[in-house]
């Protein structure tokens, strides 16, 4: 037990009590002499002389109420004599002392100084990237008036055992709920449309239309620019036009009292115009039409309560309570009739209302308009790149720390000619504010650099300004601040608390508790590495997977002309079919409403069991020609494909896929032919069965689908193909559309195109995880760099003697590169069930996944440890041949 020593206690009290400018000598001797009088007395009534110190201290307070009462007295006393200028310049000038001596000790270690400032920009500037990035996208339509009251009605419909989740609702389902819910304002009705539209000769197909209710500029703020909003939708034919819109027909004049023609000779009125969407918004459209445009005499679409085409919106009432109410919807759909049958089992289960502000990134089974993905995909964004500023800043305590043996006698001199530990803290976070903030001012040139790559890749129009707008200067004030105290704060503790009089003996040795930690530090970097390169690797497979699977028809030879159902064309399919089929290398042409990836439609239909009873069922279907099997290649499992020699083919029959068979328990293709249905209230009688074929993103199971010819229902032109002379193929096929269809753009593209843009999500998640992958792996990597530099400088001697005692070259490479090496083993064992658990979840999200697999893991660790090893073995090598002499001569 150590002995207790009065003097060197009332040393360390004034030291810390006194430590301020605003004490004085003579007030610190006062103050001593007054510490002492009482431990005096305390001594003199029987206390032992530690107790006394004790007690004396208790007695005149904690040192730092009186270094404030001195401070207060100190700075009234220099408003007096008016010295607050020389005051004020004497603290500038010491600041700037500090910042000149940091900068001076960084320019004497120029490289591990580019180190840090390296790491910490890259680490700031993917940081900030991802940020705005982020900010981007939790914006969305939140700047409407009422966001917090708008909520987006989808459907769980229950049908054959089946529940099925759907995006969509029926065109009475808004009305009903208003006119039966006090909680409900107002509603909105709204469906995607496209028109060929014409104005003098200004000619334009428009894909990006709206067809909504007159109530849509009461519930979403859209900005009307001319016009009167609550009327413009009001009336059939009516159309309001965008200022884009409005300027490529009409220039400079009113658009507003204008009119626009289509390809079917209607026109359309324009009533209003309004400021161009912004782009934080789903609601990307160049022009609204009135629902009542749709209507015609004697109609029953508020009657068709499983005509499922829809995307409704409600507006609630100031307080409502959304939950409530969803809890009130079933006894809704019950009143309505349209609720769970007892008898068959089908019907609506549930409208689930999702609030606005979740529909970019609605979760689980329902997908919003423009979704991306879950917010879980946001957060592990934003997570990650956390983890590489964390990682940079790692690199600034491993290397500051392992400096410390050569900043110990800086300390320990300063310490013996009266610097206090917390003038000392302050010298070091200076330093560590010096780095940070050019590693900050590098990180913003590189995220503007960045920033046009960005755009492009995530389709955005991220301004480098948004950083300094709002609350967003004082949220990169913060990073800042942050960025100096994670990464300077440990190592200006650590360094300011050398005992000066071990270091000026040269007692003083690197701690096996700093080492400890940066060896920790060290594995939980590459973890993090490792982790990413082996979700890189995870995705990329897994692309590659989903493009090479077998999806059931030919892909790379068939080309799509999207002519969106214009009805010249579909008046004149049998011209267009002479003509394509007339190019040489045009060995197939089909017309269908849908192709695979995109198109396809649901509808309610019955089929007959073998008790004779109908059962519902939802069926996804095509409406096709007598040429989309033979086309695309389908493989026809039993009975025939659409013939002319039967003519009703077009009202009474249907082919079914392979899916349907599972669904009602038919054990072969042969025994589903001849079956009944009945569709759009109308007999109809499976003629065949095809091969299940993937219409849709492998992200599903193939469901049940049905082909029907439909008459003139056409959307897409499928053009098979010799693909030898594609670029002359495709020359003429341009070049006969133009001569049939002048009025019309040509709009083609391949298929396998086509259906890849089903994976847009996953091809941005790929080169996400790729540049946050190379990122981890390049600032890990440079810490690495700097912590084997110092480490063999420490062991320079070491090494000197080892070669003189015969160490050969390989033994001493042995010896420096395996401690690394064995942390980079510890990293890979703790990053390897983590990144399993992790890809495993989303691969989930998959009917059709590649298996996750050792040897993924095993690359991805050997191809960590391999740069990692690449890193160090320059520094090793070069040490390891090493003259001795150099490095021992004064021993």
């Amino acid at each position: 037990m150590s002995r207790f020593n009065l003097e060197t206690a009332i040393a360390s009290w004034r030291q810390l009590a006194c430590s301020d400018r605003a004490i004085s000598g003579e007030d610190a001797d006062e103050l001593e002499s007054h510490l002492r009088d009482l431990i005096d007395e305390y001594t003199i009534k029987g206390h032992s002389r530690e107790t006394a110190f004790r007690k004396a201290v208790k007695e005149i307070g904690d040192p730092r109420n009186l270094r404030r009462q001195y401070q207060d007295v100190y700075w009234k006393k220099l408003r007096a004599e008016q010295k607050m200028s020389d005051e004020l310049r004497w603290r500038f000038d010491m600041l700037k002392t500090q910042l000149l001596v940091a900068f001076r000790s960084m320019r004497k270690q120029m490289a591990f100084t580019t180190i840090n400032i390296g790491g910490l920009a890259l680490g700031l500037a993917c940081c900030f990237t991802i940020f705005l990035l982020l900010q981007d996208e939790f914006s969305y339509d939140t700047w409407h008036e009422n966001a917090d009251r708008i909520v987006w009605v989808v459907e769980d419909l229950q049908t054959s055992g089946k529940l099925l989740y759907q995006g969509v609702s029926a065109p009475p389902m808004g009305p009903a709920l208003v006119r039966d819910f006090p909680e409900v304002e107002s509603m909105m009705r709204l469906r995607s449309a496209s028109l060929l539209l014409q104005h003098g000769d200004k000619r334009f197909q428009e894909d990006r239309l709206y067809v909504v209710d007159s109530t849509m500029f009461d519930i979403f703020s859209f900005r009307v620019t001319k016009g009167n909003p609550e009327k413009a939708l009001t009336e059939p034919f009516s159309m309001v036009l965008t200022e884009s819109m409005a300027q490529k027909y009409f220039g400079a004049e009113n658009a507003v009292g204008m009119s626009l023609s289509d390809d079917r000779n209607q026109t359309w009125n324009i009533t209003a115009v309004v400021a161009d969407p912004p782009d934080n918004t789903l609601f990307n459209f160049d022009g609204l039409v009135s629902f009542q445009s749709l209507r015609s005499p004697g109609d029953r679409m508020e009657e068709q309560w499983f005509s499922n085409g829809y995307q409704t919106y409600l507006l609630l009432k100031e307080g409502s309570d959304r939950e409530a109410l969803q809890a009130k919807v079933p006894a809704f759909l019950d009143r309505h009739g349209v609720g769970i049958n007892s008898e068959s089992g089908s019907g609506y289960l549930q409208l689930p209302l999702i609030p606005l502000k979740d529909l970019r990134h609605s979760a689980g089974p329902y997908r919003g308009i423009g979704t991306i993905g879950g917010k879980a995909y946001l957060y592990a964004a934003g997570v990650v790149a956390l983890f590489i500023l964390l990682i940079a800043c790692i690199n600034f305590i491993n290397l500051a720390t392992a400096r410390s043996v050569r900043r110990a006698r800086e300390v320990g001199v300063r310490k013996a000619i009266g610097a206090y530990r917390t003038q000392l803290i302050r010298q070091f976070l200076s330093e560590a504010f010096l780095t940070t903030l050019m590693a900050f001012l590098l990180a913003l040139l590189l995220f503007a650099f960045m920033l046009p790559a960005t755009n492009d890749f995530a389709e955005k129009s991220l301004a480098f300004t948004s950083l300094f707008q709002g609350g967003n200067l004082f949220l990169m004030l913060a990073i800042l601040l942050a960025v100096t105290l994670i990464s300077g704060g440990y190592p200006a503790i650590v360094l300011s608390g050398f005992n000066p009089v071990r270091v000026l003996k040269g007692n003083f040795f690197n701690a096996g508790q700093g080492v400890t930690l940066r060896k920790i530090l060290v594995v939980f970097q590459f973890a993090i590495s490792m982790i990413l390169i082996v979700g890189t690797l995870v995705v990329m497979r897994q692309m590659t997977f989903l493009q090479q699977q077998n999806l059931g028809y030919a892909q790379e030879e068939l080309v799509i002309i999207n002519f969106n159902g214009d009805r010249i064309i579909r008046q004149q399919e049998g011209v267009f079919r002479e003509h394509f089929a007339a190019i040489p290398d045009v060995i197939g042409v089909s017309l269908s409403h849908a192709v695979p990836g995109a198109g396809h439609s649901n509808l309610f239909t019955q089929v007959r069991l073998d008790n004779g009873d109908l059962h519902p069922v939802s069926l996804n279907y095509y409406f096709v020609d007598r040429n989309f099997l033979e086309t695309y290649q389908i493989e026809l499992l039993a009975g025939r494909n659409f013939l002319p020699e039967f003519p009703t083919d077009s009202s009474e029959s249907m082919i079914i896929n392979e899916a349907m068979l599972q669904e009602f328990g038919w054990q072969t293709p042969a025994e589903a032919i001849g079956k009944e249905f009945s569709t759009y209230q109308r007999p109809m009688r499976v003629i065949g069965v095809v091969k299940n074929f993937h219409y849709r993103s492998l992200h599903s199971a193939i469901a049940p689908l049905g082909l029907f010819i439909y008459p003139r229902s056409s959307r897409y032109i499928t053009l098979k193909i010799r693909t030898q002379n594609l670029r002359d193929t495709m020359a003429k096929i341009e070049s006969e559309w133009n001569k049939v269809a002048p009025h019309r753009p040509f709009e083609a593209t391949f298929l396998d195109d086509h259906f890849n843009r089903q994976y847009r999500a996953e091809q941005e998640l790929m080169s996400l995880f790729r540049m946050f992958a190379s990122l981890a792996v390049v600032i890990a990597c440079l810490g690495l760099f700097g912590l084997t530099s110092f480490s063999i400088q420490q062991r320079q001697k070491e090494i000197g003697v080892r070669k003189v005692l015969g160490a050969t070259t390989g033994q001493i490479m042995t010896l420096l590169s395996g401690d690394f090496l064995r942390l980079l083993i510890v990293a890979f064992l703790i990053a390897g069930p983590l990144a399993w658990f992790l890809m495993d979840a989303w691969l989930a999200e998959f009917a059709y996944r590649a298996e996750l697999t050792p040897t993924i893991f095993i690359l991805a660790g050997g191809l960590g440890i391999l740069i990692a090893a690449l890193t160090v073995s320059f520094q090793v090598g070069k040490a390891a041949l090493a003259n001795p002499v150099t490095s021992i001569r004064y021993e």
